[in-house]
């Protein structure tokens, strides 16, 4: 199994950097907007499939290990400096099967790759944002709130041509959670994943 994960990593590592040759070459914005999208998604599976070929189980994922990783990896994709943000986490949980992280992953990746892309323009306070993530008996929570300008909460209940939201809908449906969005100072997603221990 380590060495499937292995192979599987170096594979996704090979699709990311063809997508970024590519994407240089295109001059059309929306179209390189779009392959920088996807390569930053197959980035977030390589890392999961990275951290699972350095475990001795390969069907565990270390959140704590994971998440610092995946973050770094979505400033530097934005070109953003860890000094121009204020992020703060709380990894409470270590441990999660594979099943569960790989679209945890994907979704975690595609909410903060759209804070970046949308929460901060124009916005007068210097950027920060909190993730959590902490396990109960029965449940896998996140939560993540920034202090941007706000998502319109209609976009949530009906993306219509977001495929990043569909996406996550899609993905909180197949391992069974509930999420809640709503505005504040800034945005805040909720997601409740049933999860025992």
């Amino acid at each position: 199994m380590r060495e499937l994960h292995h192979r599987v990593k170096n594979n996704l590592q090979i699709v990311s950097s063809l997508l970024n040759l590519q994407s240089n070459r295109v001059t059309d914005k929306d179209a390189r907007a779009v392959l920088d999208a996807i390569r930053q998604r197959i980035d977030a599976m390589s890392i999961i499939h990275n951290s699972l070929y350095q475990r001795d189980n390969a069907n565990k994922v270390d959140m704590e290990e994971f998440l610092p990783i995946l973050l770094s990896s979505i400033l530097e994709s934005f070109g953003i400096n860890k000094e121009e943000i204020d992020i703060s986490t709380e990894i409470l949980i270590n441990d999660i099967d594979v099943d569960i992280a790989m679209p945890l992953g994907l979704i975690i990746n595609e909410w903060i790759t759209n804070i970046y892309k949308h929460a901060y323009k124009n916005a007068e306070n210097r950027p920060y944002m909190k993730i959590v993530v902490y396990q109960t008996e029965e449940e896998i929570k996140l939560k993540i709130n920034d202090n941007g300008v706000g998502m319109p909460l209609t976009l949530w209940d009906n993306p219509k041509e977001s495929f990043g939201i569909k996406m996550m809908k899609i993905l909180i449906k197949q391992i069974g959670g509930t999420s809640h969005v709503s505005n504040g100072v800034g945005t805040t997603m909720e997601l409740d994943i049933p999860y025992t221990k």
